[in-house]
């Protein structure tokens, strides 16, 4: 059975990061056209990893949970978590008792809820 060090885990992660990065930066251009279209791969990769670090500091960490992350953060705007237009995000997003996926689906239930309403 190998051994693995810290090191070679290290390196694991980061490929890995790389290859999640790559992958949520074509799902948010095939997704969201009209929006990520345009924008350079460079500059779709720093969107996801800022998002990425974004949804990590909230404890959004599955990554089903950082992809429906990231896709607010094009419908609602990069800061929708600080944004005073959407500060009902901010609030889940702040909720301790709440773990990533509990915060995402009751983020997704309030954007149903006021679509509804229109």
């Amino acid at each position: 059975m190998p051994v693995f060090r810290r090191e070679h885990i290290a390196e694991f992660q980061k490929v890995s990061t790389r290859q999640f990065v790559t992958t949520m930066a074509d799902h948010l251009r095939t997704k969201f056209p009209a929006e990520c279209g345009s924008q350079t791969a460079e500059r779709l990769r720093q969107f996801v990893s800022s998002g990425m670090e974004r949804a990590t500091s909230y404890k959004v960490l599955a990554e089903g949970d950082v992809r429906r992350y990231l896709e607010r953060m094009v419908i609602h705007g990069p800061d929708f978590d600080t944004n005073r237009r959407t500060h009902w995000a901010g609030q889940v997003l702040r909720t301790v008792r709440l773990n990533g996926t509990e915060k995402m689906d009751a983020i997704e239930r309030l954007v149903t809820q006021m679509e509804g309403r229109k």
